[in-house]
């Protein structure tokens, strides 16, 4: 303890209890400095268990974090390569589109002149018919 005994304070002459007051304070403030010093290795020593024993958690959440960056990364390339394949089937159902329409406006032209030639040939075959029976008539009139 800092606190000298009272009989030895008394024994002591008048100017020395300055020194020995400044002297007290100096051991007490040691003490504490010590108690401090202490105190602050404790803490140092807790911090570091605890850092040991958080590093493979700090390990593993880097690990994942990589991972989690190459999947994302890997994730991208495969959107893109599904684009361009989407933008290019979507070209052939395109060029698919424009050959069907071509086809039906030829087929709507196709039937537009098997109509008329259908048309056509019943026109002439009425001609026909009629000129067979003026021929008959003519030939049975002889």
């Amino acid at each position: 303890s800092t606190e000298a005994h009272p009989v030895a304070i008394e024994a002591i002459p008048l100017p020395e209890h300055g020194k020995l007051l400044r002297l007290a304070a100096k051991v007490q403030s040691k003490k504490e400095e010590r108690k401090a010093a202490r105190k602050s290795r404790k803490q140092a020593l807790f911090f570091l268990r605890q850092a040991q024993r958080e590093k493979p958690r700090a390990e593993e959440l880097e690990s994942a974090r990589r991972l989690k960056w190459k999947s994302k990364t890997a994730l991208l390339e495969l959107l893109k390569q599904c684009t361009e394949e989407l933008g290019a089937i979507e070209s052939e159902i395109a060029k698919i589109d424009y050959k069907i329409e071509t086809m039906n406006n030829r087929a709507v032209e196709a039937q537009s002149a098997y109509d008329c030639a259908k048309s056509n040939a019943l026109r002439v075959r009425k001609e026909l018919h009629k000129a067979r029976k003026k021929m008959k008539r003519e030939v049975d009139n002889d």
